[in-house]
């Protein structure tokens, strides 16, 4: 599926008309004589996002088991998974080397990390009865690890002798671990009018896939080969991940990046 985003065509326009003009006005440095760059970043995943996972378990299984898998032989149990991958700590490093004046290519390494909550729910058929399904629920935390490689081609402009603003952009491939709920644990007793969540059983799945990042950089140098600096990216893809009952699920990887750290030109 094409996804086309009206906000973003405006930004990246946005951001192509600053460097024009920011290229038409900047004075000839030192900088310029620079051809190597390397940053080191920590910062923040600054968005969040949602996905869930639906799983039906037909007909398997004996009349007292207390896996939702095996709940009963005559009817089919199944259960709801809802995740969110909130925000949290960044580590980038990023290096590049300047190919003409103010164009150069580069590369860059992202690492996020997430101790994310699922929300379960499930249908757990009754041992005697048809159509009496009793509901359980419980929350449990799922771990989550991305990474992410971003190819950049650079735009570079020296805005004053110490300050150097980046505009940057390319594909990036992503590398999600994600904990999924494969199974959910109940108790009951007679006679089994209701049942209660205990825990669930989970899974440690990967996935790959490439997507695409925008961003900027603005960096100051208080020598000739040392500075700080700080960015903002955006960067998305849809990575799908191995689910129960043979299926696949899609989550979000990626979003807006936040960081700041050392700036090093060689």
């Amino acid at each position: 599926m094409t996804m086309r985003s009206h906000t973003g065509s405006s930004a990246a326009s946005w951001l192509v008309a600053a460097v024009i003009a920011l290229s038409s006005a900047a004075p000839a440095s030192a900088q310029q004589q620079a051809r190597v760059f390397i940053s080191v970043n920590g910062g923040l995943q600054a968005t969040s996002s949602n996905f869930s996972q639906d799983i039906v378990f037909p007909e398997s299984g004996g009349l007292y088991r207390d896996v939702l898998s095996a709940a009963t032989a005559q009817e089919s149990a199944r259960f709801e998974s809802a995740y969110r991958v909130e925000s949290g700590m960044l580590f980038d490093v990023s290096g590049g080397v300047r190919l003409a004046r103010n164009f150069g290519l580069g590369i860059g390494v992202s690492q996020f990390a997430a101790n994310e909550s699922a929300s379960v729910s499930a249908q757990v058929p009754h041992p005697f009865f048809f159509d009496r399904d009793r509901s359980i629920s419980g929350t449990l935390p799922l771990p989550r690890n991305e990474r992410a490689f971003h190819l950049e081609a650079r735009v570079m402009v020296p805005a004053t002798e110490a300050v150097t603003v980046t505009v940057f952009g390319g594909p990036t491939a992503f590398s999600v671990w994600q904990q999924l709920v494969t199974d959910v644990r109940f108790s009951q007793e007679y006679p089994y009018e209701t049942a209660s969540f205990t825990s669930a059983d989970r899974s440690q799945e990967f996935g790959t896939t490439v997507g695409y990042h925008l961003g900027a950089d603005v960096a100051y140098y208080f020598s000739s080969n040392v500075g700080i600096g700080w960015f903002l990216r955006y960067s998305r893809a849809m990575v799908e991940l191995p689910s129960g009952s043979d299926g696949t699920l899609d989550t979000q990887a990626g979003g807006l990046h936040t960081a700041g750290g050392l700036r090093l030109r060689f």
